[in-house]
């Protein structure tokens, strides 16, 4: 394959986002941890070898575990067409006086949110049902902003999972792909509790010193210590 049929192929930027959307999980999450100790005492007090109170705290935990698996969704963003990407920040111009829409470049409060709304293409929940469209007022929901009457609209995202949405879909605008690091680099950063590097020589993989001998023994040797020569006495 030749470098025109490479240009030929090229694809759009993508990316995916997968997020828990309903918060309040959370709260319910750490109070059902906090159950468990109580639930372990009580069986403690009663003697249970069955331990039904912790079994029944641990079920529960289960169950909102699969309550927040169910809420996950995933946001798949997708490049816009470089001159729609900068019409788009054109129609958000920066405000006076803001310093940080000065250095951006445009309005923070209205840009992002529109950046994500024109690049994001569809939303999977956790039983693969998808959705291409997302009304305005469904993003209003998650994102926040103002309402057709002028009142302000708390969303019900917080800071970070909005971050990592303006993430993505200024990524897949903004950004090149680059060529991924390699498995083995990838594995390296990770930790699994195994080392790739190779074993230095000598070093033992039962002993932690350099020449492979157990930690605290002796090296063993070949050569024979010298035998101390009788001498005269100094008195003689």
């Amino acid at each position: 394959m030749g470098v025109l049929d490479t240009l030929a192929n090229g694809s759009p930027n993508q990316h995916s986002v997968t997020m828990c959307v309903d918060g309040a999980l959370q709260a319910e999450w750490d109070a059902a941890v906090n159950a468990i100790e109580d639930a372990a005492a009580a069986d403690a007090r009663a003697g249970s070898l069955a331990m039904e109170n912790l079994t029944a705290a641990v079920a529960h935990l289960d169950e909102i575990r699969d309550k927040v698996a169910a809420s996950e969704v995933t946001f798949l963003f997708r490049q816009l067409p470089w001159p729609k990407r900068l019409t788009l920040q054109s129609e958000h111009p920066p405000r006076d006086g803001n310093l940080v829409d000065q250095v951006r470049g445009f309005n923070v409060e209205t840009y992002l949110p529109a950046l994500i709304k024109a690049s994001c293409v569809s939303v999977t929940d956790a039983a693969g049902d998808t959705a291409t469209t997302i009304p305005d007022t469904v993003w209003q929901g998650l994102l926040g902003g103002v309402d057709d009457n002028g009142d302000h609209v708390d969303g019900s995202l917080n800071f970070k999972q909005v971050n990592d949405l303006v993430q993505a879909a200024t990524e897949v605008n903004d950004s090149e792909t680059r060529i991924p690091t390699s498995a083995r680099s990838l594995l390296k950063s990770q930790d699994f509790g195994a080392s790739l590097a190779q074993p230095d020589l000598g070093t033992s993989p039962r002993s932690d010193s350099a020449d492979g001998s157990p930690r605290g023994s002796r090296k063993s040797s070949t050569t024979k210590k010298a035998t101390p020569k009788r001498g005269r006495s100094a008195a003689t």
